[in-house]
């Protein structure tokens, strides 16, 4: 954590003292330089643990207290605890009360941090309740106002579109250092950005704000910044998409999703001539759609020579409500890999990505990302598919390798179950020039699974992941992936006596010594490295115990 040699002075000189006394004097005592301390600090991302430090000893609450870092950055997320799965009344009542508790103890801290807060705060609140009470909305707006001129960061997302909008009225003070502001309703209703007051935050570079309707606002609106860069948006209709893009003119990215509410939305050709015509002159340009509506505003997508140097397109949310997901997939993968620039090397990725609806379902994995860029022109290409697209619809794939294979891939990123049947239909051309390889496992692996894994003759450097969840049990099978296998695929890759220059296991069990995957592992590393592994027991390891299954 520091750089620096440092000496804790451990002496018993109040061997008399009690033994809490005893233990923070030792604390205290610790030569420690304030900067380590402070890093330290910093790792504690509870409010109330931060102020807990201060009130240790007289020299920790000098060190906390001159620390600005500590309180410089407030940071909160207060889950809800009301759901419509409870029916019963009085548990109903009593987790509002837990709520609001929770609520009016974190405002509480809050105040004193800011109290103790440097020149500049940045505020990232997220309180997702079903309501907030009047004192609370009353006091959360009187401590912001207090603090307006020293807020550079201000991001707040409230459960309840109620009280946001009462917290907008309520602020007062000009927030002349804001620079990026984000205003958010976790609900599916949509603020009304009139009611937003712009005119606080004249500075403003990076707005986010999702849900929110612009169709009724005016423009051009003498509070809006005109230093606005990036806009995070929504847009529910049509009307509402072409409004969002006429009240900020000066924007380089933009991020949109675009969901609309009526299934019988019907762009008019007027309007998406004029959304395409805005799409054009970006910088970054970010699209998630709601399936089927990808379809109705395909023709507003920029057109190849003119599409900003980065640009993504998502359509990955559930298939519960799309009519035709394959074809909206195809356009999707034709519009955006169309103009990938055939002559120079590109760096190819397939990973899992978060869904946008959060929460997966049992039978549900994670979709993928598809990331093409272009290190030669800096382009970027990116596209986000839900998984079935990919492992359960050929035309897609197909498609997609067909868009892929007019460049040489240079690095080549892509999850262990969809090395088979994207290498199976690459051509030979594309294959060779790979040198760095990285395969992701994000399931079980079958021993017996046949491999057609292709030679790649130029390959260099190797790195095997697995997707690593620190709250799953170490024993779990998802986590152990055996050598046996990982080494026949790799002398597929690179038969012998081809060397690598460097192979790289990032959460990988293999074992211990006496372990079945532990010779494969063994040996593998000395045919690659030249090298011999000992296990802990063999390097006299103290973390070594011969009675734990996990050590083996």
């Amino acid at each position: 954590m520091c750089s620096k040699r440092v000496k804790i002075d451990d002496d018993n000189e109040d061997s008399g003292s009690s033994g809490t006394e005893r233990h923070n004097s030792h604390l205290c005592r610790a030569k420690l330089p304030p900067e380590t301390w402070s890093e330290i600090w910093l790792l504690l991302a509870c409010l109330e643990d931060r102020i807990a430090v201060s009130h240790v000893c007289s020299e920790w609450r000098t060190m906390a207290l001159a620390d600005h870092r500590l309180w410089g950055h407030i940071a909160v997320r207060l889950d809800l605890l009301v759901t419509w799965r409870i029916r019963d009344w009085d548990e109903y009542a009593r987790l509002g009360e837990e709520e609001n508790r929770v609520a009016a103890r974190w405002l509480r801290l809050a105040e004193h941090a800011l109290e103790r807060a440097g020149r500049t705060v940045s505020l990232d609140i997220c309180i997702d309740h079903n309501g907030m009470t009047k004192d609370w909305i009353t006091r959360f707006c009187a401590l912001i106002n207090k603090h307006a001129p020293r807020v550079v960061r201000f991001s707040l997302k409230l459960g309840c579109l109620v009280g946001l909008r009462e917290c907008l009225r309520g602020f007062q003070s000009p927030m002349p250092n804001v620079r990026v502001l984000g205003l958010n309703a976790l609900t599916f209703w949509p603020m009304p950005a009139g009611e937003i007051p712009f005119e606080l935050f004249p500075n403003v570079e990076v707005f986010k704000s999702r849900p929110c309707d612009f169709e009724n606002f005016d423009v051009p609106s003498t509070g809006l910044s005109k230093t606005i860069r990036s806009i995070r948006s929504n847009a529910a209709t049509s009307a509402s998409l072409c409004a969002l893009l006429r009240a900020f003119t000066e924007p380089e990215h933009f991020a949109i999703r675009i969901a609309y509410t009526n299934p019988r939305e019907d762009p008019e050709k007027e309007d998406l001539d004029y959304v395409q015509s805005r799409f054009e002159k970006l910088d970054q340009l970010e699209l998630t759609f709601d399936w089927n509506c990808y379809a109705k505003t395909r023709r507003a997508m920029p057109r190849a020579a003119s599409k900003p140097p980065y640009f993504s397109i998502g359509l990955h949310f559930t298939l519960n409500y799309a009519k035709n997901p394959e074809e909206e997939a195809c356009m999707a993968i034709e519009d955006v890999f169309c103009d990938v620039v055939h002559a120079t090397p590109i760096m190819l990725t397939l990973e899992q990505c978060e869904p946008p609806w959060k929460d997966l379902t049992d039978w549900d994995r994670k979709p993928i990302r598809i990331i093409v860029h272009d290190p030669a022109t800096g382009q970027t290409r990116q596209l986000a598919l839900h998984f079935r697209m990919l492992y359960h619809s050929p035309k897609s794939m197909q498609l997609l390798v067909e868009q892929l294979a007019r460049s040489p891939i240079s690095s080549l990123t892509v999850p262990w179950d969809l090395m088979n049947p994207l290498t199976a239909q690459l051509k030979e051309e594309n294959l060779r020039t790979i040198t760095d390889l990285t395969l992701i496992v994000t399931q079980l692996i079958k021993k017996d699974q046949n491999l057609l894994w292709p030679v790649l003759p130029g390959l260099q450097h190797v790195t095997l992941k697995v997707n690593y969840n620190p709250e799953a049990a170490c024993d779990s099978p998802y986590f152990r992936l055996s050598f046996d296998v990982f080494r026949g695929a790799l002398e597929k890759l690179v038969p012998p006596p081809a060397k690598l220059h460097t192979l790289s296991l990032h959460h990988i069990r293999t074992g211990g010594c006496k372990h079945e995957d532990w010779n494969s592992a063994q040996s593998l590393a000395t045919r690659v490295y030249g090298l011999r592994i000992l296990s802990a027991e063999e390097a006299g390891s103290s973390t070594w115990n011969s009675d734990c299954e996990y050590c083996w």
